[in-house]
């Protein structure tokens, strides 16, 4: 289709380069039509043949085309990017809402547990870490910040016992509880 479109481009161009020049400077002619009248002065222009005149038309109708082929490519593809665009939102929100739920979640569970050996069980054996390090993995393609975000994740999903007991063993539901509240308020803002 664009290559018959170019074709007659070209045959049209050639055509109206080998046609005959154009002289188009108008010319006065003076009539005097009755003595009472005053002279009158009347611009005339060559005639344009009839192929010239449709040669001229041709390529006005295929300059009008490329224009409008222009725009409308440019208009699809604008309506696609933010399309893109807007789908890579709302995915990067879904998975931000899903990731803020489990931490949410994780976060009541661990409230709730008071006996620190519990914490740890539930923390290790209960599927709290495995579940907050999922959480976070879904998620982290969406962030900027990869440094900041790995960095907490690791705090809160790859504790290891000495890290957990660090302020004591009667602090461990703190200890997670706070890696949780400092990776939910960075990813709630990402």
């Amino acid at each position: 289709m664009s290559l018959v479109f170019l074709v007659f481009i070209f045959l049209s161009v050639a055509a109206f380069v080998h046609a005959a020049p154009l002289d188009s400077t108008p010319v006065p002619v003076t009539q005097v039509v009755s003595p009472t009248q005053q002279q009158s002065h009347q611009w005339h222009y060559p005639q344009i043949s009839g192929p010239e005149a449709t040669i001229m038309v041709g390529f006005l109708a295929a300059i009008i085309a490329v224009i409008g082929w222009v725009v409308v490519h440019r208009t699809a593809l604008t309506r696609d990017r933010e399309a893109r665009e807007h789908a890579d939102r709302k995915e990067k929100d879904a998975r931000r809402s899903e990731l803020l739920s489990t931490l949410k979640h994780w976060e009541n569970t661990f409230v709730i547990v008071t006996d620190p050996t519990k914490v740890g069980t539930l923390y290790y054996e209960g599927g709290g870490m495995r579940a907050l390090a999922e959480a976070a993995e879904k998620f982290r393609g969406y962030v900027t910040n990869k440094d900041t975000f790995d960095r907490l994740n690791h705090q809160m999903s790859a504790m290891n016992p000495q890290t957990l007991d660090a302020n004591g063993k009667d602090q461990r539901r703190e200890t997670i509880c706070g890696s949780i509240r400092a990776f939910y308020d960075f990813n709630r803002n990402a």
